[in-house]
């Protein structure tokens, strides 16, 4: 079941005082609304009775969807990790399933959103990771002026995947189509280094650049 408590909270808006719902853990076989709500950021929007200033608060907590077997841990502070890798630990050891889990640690609402997102989509986030890179290594060589300093697996206006690539530095954009670029590479992947895969992500719940970079120095030894 899902677990809450509440706390005040100071709206930075007008300063004064609330009170507002703090999730430790949703689980969405008990509490099914709690997908949406997770998904659009409203489970962690906190709207201010006084002035009516809303704002998303950040904080940690642990996603739980036993049909999908999926765990995302948001780790707000370096306390979160902590508690987020206990709660895989005692949730393995109770889950009959607990082989097929997917537990992940992120620590951004973006990166939880591209999980849930990749989750979805009943993709590989391990892949994604790597497509990711690839797509910011061909992008930076192709226009060296480009200094990605963020890339993220999204959906276009017309629904269609894409890999948005964000140059801080100069404020643009840049997106690969995914369909056309990575469909058949992920397939390709997925077959010829699952062994790989499993082996460079056990018992590692941070799936993120870092982890693409050195997956690739071990499988090109």
């Amino acid at each position: 079941m899902s677990r809450f408590h509440e706390e005040e909270i100071t709206c930075p808006q007008c300063g004064k005082t609330s009170r507002f719902k703090v999730w430790d853990s949703v689980n969405t076989q008990t509490d099914e609304d709690m997908k949406a709500a997770v998904r659009s950021l409203e489970a962690f929007t906190m709207h201010c009775p006084h002035c009516g200033y809303e704002h998303v608060v950040s904080y940690n907590f642990l996603y739980h969807d036993m049909d999908e077997a999926v765990m995302i841990y948001h780790a707000a502070d370096k306390q979160g990790e902590e508690t987020a890798q206990q709660a895989f630990k005692q949730a393995m050891a109770v889950l009959h399933d607990a082989a097929h889990y997917v537990c992940r640690i992120v620590h951004s609402f973006d990166e939880m959103l591209e999980k849930l997102r990749i989750a979805d989509a009943g993709l590989d986030d391990r892949i994604i990771a790597l497509l990711k890179l690839l797509a910011e290594r061909q992008v930076e060589a192709q226009y060296p002026e480009f200094h990605t300093t963020g890339c993220y697996f999204i959906r276009d206006e017309e629904g269609k995947f894409i890999i948005h690539l964000i140059d801080d530095g100069t404020n643009e954009a840049l997106n690969v189509d995914y369909e056309a670029s990575f469909a058949e590479l992920y397939e390709t992947l997925r077959n010829e280094f699952s062994k790989e895969l499993e082996e460079q992500s056990k018992d590692v719940p941070v799936i993120d650049k870092a982890w693409a970079v050195s997956f690739l120095d071990a499988v090109m030894k």
